[in-house]
Parts: C-alpha cells; structure tokens; sequence
C-alpha cells in the first residue's frame, strides 16, 4: 500500500526542480534530492530508519522508474 501512495505521488508531483536528479519518496513526500544515489539514501535512511521509500530518477524529459 505504501508503494502504491508513493507512485501516485510521483505520478502527481510536479518535478520539473528536480530534472536529472534522483529523488526518494516517502509517505506522500520527496525527503531526499541529489545527484548521488547513495548520499540521498542515507539520507532518507536517517530520517526514516527501516522503511521503504520509492527511488526515481527524474528524467530530463519524460519518464522513467527504478
């Protein structure tokens, strides 16, 4: 269930501040933005040690999910 809010939130955000940058999603929110994959996961690790997030790269143009 968590996954599908996370995606919708994806689907929904506007992400154009965050072309060709990672983001991860968490309970209806981006808590973490970068260039590097493992900096942001740390720390959306901190911020919410043993949950799932949702990991997207934003694309320049269009979409693309990992």
């Amino acid at each position: 269930m968590a996954d599908n809010v996370n995606y919708e939130t994806y689907l929904h955000a506007n992400l154009e501040s965050y072309r060709g940058k990672w983001i991860v999603i968490f309970d209806k929110n981006i808590i973490a933005v970068g260039k590097d994959i493992k900096k942001i996961l740390d720390e959306a690790s901190k911020k919410h040690p043993n949950k799932k997030f949702m990991l997207a790269k934003v694309p320049e143009e269009g979409t693309m999910l990992y």
